[in-house]
């Protein structure tokens, strides 16, 4: 029969042919056969003006394409075949090779609709009924999430109104669907400007809702979407509402806004709030409060274990590598909990120090009481000079410059940042000197002034740049664009931009130019496409050091959004290109681009981790540690463990640093503890190694074994990028070129611990005396802290013959014999001893907050069993949290 119908196809009854071919299925039933004669379809197709003739032969020709898999040339036909395929999908009692080629022909349709949206103003009106048809039948048949879905891949919001108003008389499904678009949105691949247009949506029906009925998780969405756009009136209206209706929610949100956004955002809502009547919103946001608090948690519970200190001083020489890695222990161990006993106890260990080591020292005070602003400048006062007097001890003056940054970084002060003008304005001296001095300065300025754009602070650094000390050249880079974080190219910032761009190709000095690479990606941080020519522009340098900034910038530029695109190219250049120092960023920035999906970087990364280039396996190693900090991740611990042994020395100091942070505050950390200290104890082992395992031994108890390094938080719009921790993944990751850069890592870490605190008569306690029962589904053990560190001395001992009198034989034998009687019950004694310790731990158990809550512990906890406090937000696992009693 098919042989017969193909014939007519070359006879003068060619339209007998043509409707008995497409009033059934023999195309797609016959379909190589059909193969054969496409190409006198194609040419009666080309050559016909009858449109009737010219549809049916589209359509025709299409399901060849299908049934030879070529689908996009099969869609392209489907279009010019009009009617014949709209009869063809309201037919009743289609087969299933007609219904598969229907909906591939769909689902490719939708592809060719994002495509044209993108490229052109028109799109192909049967192309957009097609899509419309798809769209109104899923919505008519109540899949709302499909519909949603599919408004989302298409990039057009007018679905997600649609859907909106098909449910409009439904509160719950309103607010379960607004939900489900928020958290979709986050883990799309689309542009900044649709992604915006659809958070704006959401937020219209959050307030329509949050009017009818305030319930504390839609305000907090919403004020997280506000701040997730910058709408700066939004959220000051939001909080003067909430004030009336729902208060304890309103301290709440402004708490969640001070650990996820930029200082200067929570300081322009300050500006438009009334202090008179909204007084606490304001003494949150100011910032100070916040660290108070999170310092008084830390502090309250920290597990810092000084004896692995005195195991790393006691084996550390004078001037090695290792007495420099002891300050990065000293200082990661303690991060944020104020304890520096330990090198009070032991000054000698910094007055002996020399040269920029004297600098490491001093400025671990930083790390040890960061953001301490309520005593921070006591703390340091003795080790800070006068503006305008003769240097005394240059190192030990930028350490403490750089300590002072730490201290007061992100946290406007206008008596500490006169201090540090008159610092850098009036320095006399020997010329070496004060550029040791302008170097911890450049330091605290860029920390001090973060995203701020000031130009106080952009007239300091701009002349430094091009300083005789290559050093200071380098940190005045860094810290300019760390004033300039996140701004783009703007008003502010193009003419420094172009000077540091400038800079970055023709300077003879490679710190210098590495330094403007640094400045680059981090002004360029969060703009996505806005500047992807410039990017482009910089990737097809000649210079390795250029293209290392579009490595960056890609991370920065992209950072959380899990573009494709961008992960190709960067796989591209892991892969190829010519300088290491480029493939060993690639993979770092692999790690910010998928940072609010780190699951996915263990195998994207896999095959970079063994690669024949010692500089890829490196920057793997600390794109899984940066990413995945804290989970403990099985999949990045198969890759890294076998790095911790590689034959390049600085590839296991990377991998040490890596693990160390996987496997931070948890407690699978017992046997990479112990190899740790293994490297140690062993005297051939390169200082390389030993460095690396100082740095790891600090992560591994960061905080006190309460902080993680963090890129992301937790918030109500799921996973909320932290853009000071992502300045300092981007910078600290520089270590290899300059240790102190590590020094910013503690920025990055977020504190792993509950802390509840009571709102009550609009105040709230800040004491964290608030005790509250959270109840945790696993073993108590799953969770629990590392045990103490006890160094494994074997004493030697002696086989001496001990003299013994007559009598005391006779006191023994009498000993014996009372022994003897009682024997038999003493048996049953130990047996039921015994039993009791064989008992089984329970599966489940409760804590006492504050407490620390582990990223994997997080799954398993429950927030609302405590009789007599209720949580605002019952969905956050970790942080300050606005509790209130029952009876309010």
């Amino acid at each position: 029969m098919i042989d017969g119908l193909t014939a007519l196809l070359y006879s003068e009854d060619v339209d007998m042919a043509l409707e008995l071919i497409s009033s059934s299925d023999i195309v797609l039933q016959h379909s190589y056969a059909m193969a054969e004669h496409l190409d006198k379809l194609i040419e009666l197709f080309n050559g016909t003006f009858d449109q009737s003739m010219r549809q049916k032969l589209a359509l025709i020709i299409s399901q060849i394409y299908f049934a030879l898999s070529q689908y996009h040339t099969a869609v392209e036909y489907a279009l010019e075949s009009g009617a014949s395929l709209k009869e063809l999908e309201q037919e009743e009692n289609l087969n299933n090779k007609q219904k598969l080629y229907l909906q591939t022909v769909l689902g490719y349709s939708i592809d060719l609709f994002i495509k044209e949206k993108n490229t052109s103003d028109t799109v192909d009106p049967l192309l957009n009924g097609m899509v419309d048809n798809m769209f109104l039948e899923v919505l008519e048949a109540g899949r709302h999430e499909s519909a949603i879905g599919l408004g989302l891949e298409c990039r057009d919001a007018k679905y997600l109104v649609r859907v909106f108003n098909s449910v409009s008389d439904d509160i719950e499904n309103i607010r379960s669907l607004v939900h489900y678009v928020i958290e979709a949105i986050q883990l799309l691949d689309c542009d900044q400007d649709f992604r915006n247009e659809v958070l704006v949506l959401c937020i219209e029906k959050l307030f329509e809702l949050i009017m009818i009925d305030p319930i504390p998780q839609d305000i907090l969405m919403c004020g997280a979407i506000y701040t997730d756009v910058r709408d700066l009136e939004g959220i000051v209206a939001l909080l003067e509402i909430v004030y009336d209706t729902h208060p304890a929610a309103g301290v709440q949100l402004c708490w969640n806004t001070i650990e996820t956004a930029p200082f200067k955002w929570c300081i322009s809502i300050v500006e438009k709030l009334d202090p008179a009547i909204h007084g606490l919103y304001v003494d949150v946001l100011s910032g100070t409060l916040n660290q108070e608090i999170k310092i008084i948690s830390l502090h309250s519970i920290k597990k810092t274990d000084f004896n692995i200190l005195k195991y790393i001083q006691k084996g550390a020489r004078s001037k090695s590598l290792t007495k420099t890695g002891l300050f990065y222990t000293i200082s990661l161990m303690s991060a944020g909990t104020t304890i520096d006993s330990y090198l009070r106890r032991n000054t000698a260990l910094m007055t002996s120090a020399k040269e920029y080591e004297k600098t490491c020292a001093y400025a671990a005070l930083g790390v040890i009481h960061i953001n301490h602003v309520t005593h921070g400048r006591d703390i340091i006062k003795n080790f800070l000079e006068n503006p305008g007097s003769s240097i005394k001890d240059p190192y030990r003056f930028a350490g403490a410059l750089f300590a002072f940054g730490l201290i007061y970084n992100e946290l406007k002060d206008v008596e500490q940042e006169q201090y540090l003008f008159d610092v850098m304005d009036k320095l006399t001296g020997p010329e070496d000197k004060m550029n040791v001095v302008r170097y911890g300065g450049c330091m605290a300025l860029g920390l001090l002034g973060m995203g701020l754009a000031n130009e106080a602070y952009t007239t300091i650094l701009q002349p430094l740049l091009n300083s005789t000390d290559s050093l200071v050249g380098q940190m005045a880079a860094v810290s300019l664009g760390m004033c300039c974080f996140g701004l783009g190219i703007g008003r502010k910032t193009k003419v420094l931009f172009e000077q540091v761009k400038l800079l970055c190709e023709t300077s003879q000095q490679e710190k210098v130019a590495r330094g403007c690479a640094i400045a680059i990606s981090l002004i360029l941080q969060g703009t996505e496409r806005l500047h992807m020519p410039l990017i482009e522009e910089l990737a097809a340098s000649k210079y390795a050091v250029v293209r290392y900034a579009a490595v960056l910038a890609l991370g920065t530029a992209f950072v959380g959004t899990g573009n494709g695109e961008v992960l190709q190219k960067l796989l591209e250049i892991a892969v190829s290109d010519l300088s290491d120092d480029v493939r060993r960023q690639a993979p770092i920035s692999i790690g910010l681009v998928l940072c609010r999906e780190p699951h996915l970087i263990p195998d994207l990364v896999a095959l970079l981790g063994y690669s024949h280039n010692a500089h890829v396996r490196a920057g793997v190693a600390l794109a899984l540690g940066y990413t995945l900090a804290g989970t403990g991740s099985k999949a990045a611990l198969k890759i890294l463990l076998p790095l911790t042994k590689d034959l390049e020395n600085f590839v296991r100091q990377h991998a040490l640093i890596g693990t160390a942070l996987v496997l931070q505050a948890t407690n699978k950390n017992q046997d990479f503890f112990d190899e740790l200290i293994g490297i140690l104890k062993n005297e051939i082992e390169h200082r390389l190694v030993k460095f690396g395992a100082c740095v790891a031994l600090g992560l591994l108890n960061a905080g006190g074994c309460n902080s993680v390094f963090s890129m992301v938080k937790e918030t109500n719009l799921k996973r909320n990028i932290i853009g000071s921790s992502v300045m300092a993944c981007v910078v600290s990751s520089q270590f290899y070129y300059w240790h102190q850069f590590l020094y910013l890592m503690p920025i990055a870490f977020v504190p792993n611990v509950y802390t509840p605190l009571l709102y009550s008569d609009e105040t709230i306690r800040s004491d964290v005396s608030v005790k509250m029962q959270l109840h945790c589904s696993r073993p108590e053990s799953e969770f629990a802290y590392r045990k103490e560190f006890v160094e494994d001395v074997k004493a030697v001992k002696l086989n001496i013959k001990k003299s013994s009198l007559s009598v005391e034989g006779r006191v023994a034998n009498r000993k014996l014999h009372v022994a003897k009687i009682d024997d038999e019950p003493q048996e049953m004694e130990d047996v039921k001893e015994e039993e009791e310790e064989e008992k089984p731990e329970p599966l489940e158990y409760n804590v006492t907050a504050p407490c620390r809550i582990t990223v994997e512990q997080s799954k398993y906890i429950t927030t609302d069993v405590d009789e007599k406090y209720v949580p605002v937000d019952r969905t956050k696992k970790v942080g300050i949290v606005i509790v209130t009693e029952f009876n309010q």
